[in-house]
């Protein structure tokens, strides 16, 4: 079964490639992570999945978008504090262009290494999923 998987980093990214394949599954990494700043960051971010899923041999596919796109999403947000709207409103941004993604190109389905982050709300996640 082909699943597409929301990478937000390579940490995040390798024990849940892993544990698809050993499940049977043939994951595909998806970077889709304007929210990341400052843009070292993200370029950071992604040179490390870039480079993990090269020697892995893992396929990954990436989707820039300025991070204008996300600020704006997040508008009027600013001063929610970390976990509050602003997160759910970035969580649904990069899932809805996974589920796009996923469904213009033929997987069986997808989802997300946000939910193993000790820092990210799993049932929020799960609901907008």
């Amino acid at each position: 079964m082909n699943i597409l998987v929301h990478a937000c980093c390579a940490p995040c990214a390798a024990y849940c490639l892993e544990k698809l394949v050993n499940d049977g599954y043939k994951p595909t990494a998806y970077f889709y992570n304007p929210n990341i700043h400052p843009v070292e960051e993200h370029n950071r971010r992604l040179a490390e999945l870039k480079r993990f899923t090269g020697e892995a041999g893992y396929s990954l596919i990436v989707k820039e978008d300025s991070p204008e796109a996300w600020q704006q999403a997040v508008k009027e947000l600013e001063n929610e504090p970390e976990g509050g709207k602003r997160c759910a409103v970035c969580f649904e941004m990069r899932l809805e262009k996974a589920t796009i993604y996923a469904k213009e190109n033929g997987f069986d389905t997808f989802t997300t290494v946000l939910t193993i982050s000790p820092h990210k709300n799993s049932r929020t996640i799960h609901d907008i999923g």
